[in-house]
């Protein structure tokens, strides 16, 4: 009877470890690097471009500016990207003598010939240089270094081909 009772035993117990196991479940990291907006950019737009903006605040600007930046970017074929809201005013971005790098992924052009910078507000952030850079293209650059005025101000070097062709691309 001990052989039994030590099989029985021995048996209760195996099948009373086997039914509290549970199975382990490996948990996915997050990726810090995942920006969901980013994503969402690039699975509506086919044939788009990343384009990486760095602009130089000049030296003569605010210590730190509230004002709000946007900027449209074009090429000779009258299409343009427009770029809202650059600026966060928590972020410490375009503060006096600072370099701040922006990515956007919109639709490809042809090389750039147009940029409207437009600011709004009553800090008088003032831009040194806007450049542009594409992976097809040399890079494209806009040398300010003026106050602009709650308004825009912009360079246009193009030769328009088509106006009809005209499209501008949120």
């Amino acid at each position: 009877m001990n052989a039994l009772t030590l099989i029985s035993t021995l048996t209760f117990c195996i099948i009373a470890a086997f039914s509290l196991a549970a199975p382990i479940a490996m948990q996915s990291q997050p990726n810090k690097s995942f920006k969901l907006n980013q994503t969402q950019q690039q699975n509506e737009c086919i044939g788009c471009c990343t384009y990486t903006i760095i602009i130089k605040t000049s030296c003569s600007s605010p210590t730190n500016t509230r004002d709000e930046i946007n900027l449209i970017f074009g090429d000779d074929y009258g299409n343009k990207v427009y770029v809202p809201r650059l600026d966060d005013p928590n972020s410490g971005k375009f503060n006096q003598c600072s370099t701040d790098k922006f990515e956007i992924y919109r639709p490809c052009l042809r090389p750039l010939c147009y940029l409207l910078l437009y600011r709004t507000g009553v800090d008088g952030w003032i831009p040194n240089t806007v450049t542009i850079y594409d992976y097809f293209h040399q890079p494209f650059i806009f040398h300010y270094e003026i106050d602009a005025n709650l308004g825009s101000y912009g360079t246009d070097n193009c030769n328009m081909v088509s106006s009809n062709d005209a499209t501008l691309i949120p």
